[in-house]
Order: structure tokens, then sequence, then C-alpha cells
């Protein structure tokens, strides 16, 4: 159950991040590593907007970025963290606890310390590298998993699942819906956006609103119509029926 709470909370910190910045930030690739009983995997990716991440040398995961060639294009490292939203399930764990948000009931712990690498979840960005066409994920110099960035865009004219307008334009139109709001002012309402988030959207809506004005008029003017040819009708019903 954490594990799904978990990935609610990745998604709540995607949309936090597309909210947020503005128009100057950058691209980023936006996912998520699992890992069980050693096997590891890299899915959820996505091209997001965001500030740019400090690059770390200092941990013992590696994430790269490499091109066609397996040149390493973009390299960070990173230390294996797992978020438990629910503190109540947590066994007593003591000094590993590292960091409490009330507002989420979020604990950070130690993963590896803790539990080992059992199971266990992380999101995460890096830059996004248009030339690169792989993500890895390593530990020391042995890879644990990839992802190949080619399923960010496959140029068949329709917007799949880890597609949107940010990695995948020939597929992905801005005007259409493609999961991921583009909230700066770029003269398109994007449909993915809340109301009131994208503010190329306030002209769309006020023409969509209705005139009430307009409304109460265009009734009132009905209603007189309808009496005025009612009158006619029963004025020559009575005088046909005088006669």
């Amino acid at each position: 159950m954490w594990v799904n709470k978990a990935y609610c909370l990745g998604i709540l910190v995607l949309l936090a991040m597309s909210s947020a910045y503005a128009q100057s930030t950058e691209k980023l690739l936006f996912f998520r590593i699992s890992w069980n009983e050693g096997k590891y995997v890299i899915d959820d990716v996505k091209v997001i907007l965001g500030e740019v991440p400090e690059v770390s040398y200092e941990e013992e995961y590696l994430i790269k970025l490499k091109d066609s060639s397996g040149n390493t294009l973009y390299q960070t490292s990173v230390r294996k963290i797992n978020m438990q939203l629910e503190v109540s399930e947590i066994p007593d764990i003591g000094d590993y606890a590292v960091a409490i948000d009330e507002n989420f009931a979020q604990l950070t712990v130690n993963y590896d310390e803790v539990f080992g690498t059992k199971e266990g979840q992380m999101f995460l960005v890096v830059p996004y590298v248009e030339e690169a066409s792989s993500l890895v994920f390593q530990h020391g110099k042995i890879k644990l998993a990839e992802y190949p960035l080619k399923k960010l865009c496959n140029n068949n004219g329709i917007c799949e699942q880890n597609e949107n307008y940010l990695s995948c334009a020939s597929d992905c139109k801005p005007d259409e819906k493609d999961g991921y709001c583009i909230r700066f002012k770029d003269d398109v309402c994007d449909p993915d956006c809340a109301y009131g988030i994208d503010p190329d959207c306030e002209k769309k809506h006020a023409k969509s609103r209705p005139d009430i004005f307009k409304l109460l008029r265009d009734k009132i003017s009905y209603i007189i119509l309808f009496i005025i040819i009612g009158s006619i009708i029963a004025y020559f019903y009575f005088v046909k029926k005088r006669k």
C-alpha cells in the first residue's frame, strides 16, 4: 500500500513542479527508479519543465545520459533513498529517520542501511538532453537499469504514453491533451491545465462564458414575440367566431 502512496507523492511533486516554475525554466527528465530483490526498473519517464538540479559526484549510485554510441553526455550521482508516507507503518528506526514532513506525514529514511535493497522506489529529475538515447542507473561500474529515451517520441503521429508536447511535438500538439500542463503564456490554451492555471485560457474561458444580460434580452424578446403572435391569433379567432 505504501508503494502506491509514494507513487502518488511523486505525481504531486510532478504537478507542483509544473505549476511552480515560470517560462524561463528548462526541460527536465522526470522518472522513477524502483527496485525489488535486487532488480531495478526505470519507468514513468516524462519531460517536464523545472529548475535544473545541482550535479552531485559524492554518492555511489550514478545516473547517466548516453548517446547512441555509448558516450556519456551527462552524469550525476544520488543516494538511494525511499519515501514512506504512513509513519505509523514504519518500525522503530531511531536515528535513521532524517526528515519528517508533517503536511504529508512523510518519513524519509536511508533505505539501504535500514532495510537492505529488497524493495523501494524514488523519483528523480535530471536535465533533458535531446541528443541522449538512453537513461542509465548504475552502482559503480555495474549497470542496474536502462531506459531507451526513444520511447519519449516515436514519431507515429499519435500522442502515446510517456510522450508529451515537450518531448514529442510531432505527435503531441500543444492545444491537445498530453497529460502535462504548460502553465506559462505561450498563446496556447493547454487543455491539461485546471481552470485558472494557464493564462492563455483566460480569453477562451471569457468567450465561452455566457453573457447573462444577452440571455435575458433574448429571452424577453422571445416572450414578447410569443405574446404578440398569440394576441394576433386570438384576435382573428374571436373575430371569425363572432361572424
